[in-house]
């Protein structure tokens, strides 16, 4: 079965969109990443942070995280490598 929908940003010039798809767009919770990304990250995708040390993608990813989860919509933060749960959430 085929659901119907429409896309809800502009795709790039020269890009093409399948008709009837809708890429709904997550906020990052970071008004200018936001802008740089057409509205946030494509809602259900699997994004990859990845930068050298110290750069915030550890903060960037909480940040994203935070600012979607709701009781209605849990979030999930998975990490394979990083520093401890307590001194994460420190910041």
């Amino acid at each position: 079965m085929k659901k119907n929908s429409a896309v809800s940003r502009n795709p790039k010039k020269g890009a093409s969109q399948p008709a009837g798809v809708t890429i709904h767009q997550l906020s990052t919770g970071v008004r200018g990443l936001d802008d740089i990304l057409g509205g946030g990250i494509p809602e259900f995708s699997f994004n990859v942070i990845a930068a050298a040390p110290g750069c915030g993608k550890t903060t960037l990813a909480h940040q994203i995280v935070f600012s979607n989860a709701t009781a209605q919509k849990p979030a999930i933060y998975f990490t394979v490598l990083g520093e401890p749960a307590i001194k994460m959430l420190r910041y």
